[in-house]
């Protein structure tokens, strides 16, 4: 996953995860808390998407 300085995965995964549509919110929204997606790399932006999904549910799903 690419560094940022955020401490944990963004809850808009979530949402860009099951509306393509919100990808490109998901990857503006990353980049303005630090992330560096490049606007080109769809691949990299579906994995990180991926990932902060899979961070979120970890961590919500036990509560």
């Amino acid at each position: 996953m690419t560094p940022s300085r955020r401490d944990g995965p963004l809850l808009s995964s979530v949402l860009a995860a099951g509306d393509p549509q919100l990808t490109e919110a998901y990857r503006l929204s990353a980049n303005l808390l630090g992330g560096h997606l490049p606007a080109d790399d769809r691949e990299l932006l579906r994995d990180v998407i991926d990932a902060d999904v899979r961070q979120t549910h970890a961590y919500w799903r036990p509560r």
